[in-house]
């Protein structure tokens, strides 16, 4: 989904519940992507085991 900085300021509730649903919003500026929400990954319980790979 794609947002402008006033839709941000005007209606951060409904990015933020867009968000909570597991979308990624990305905000524009004057047409210009300049930052990104994107759900809360909770890292707590992931091992070095669970994160390496090989190549």
């Amino acid at each position: 989904m794609e947002a402008t900085a006033n839709d941000l300021r005007s209606r951060p509730k409904k990015l933020l519940e867009t968000v909570n649903r597991g979308e990624e919003v990305v905000i524009t500026y004057h047409g210009k992507p300049c930052a990104r929400l994107v759900p809360y990954l909770d890292t707590k319980g992931i091992t070095l085991e669970m994160t390496s790979f090989e190549f």
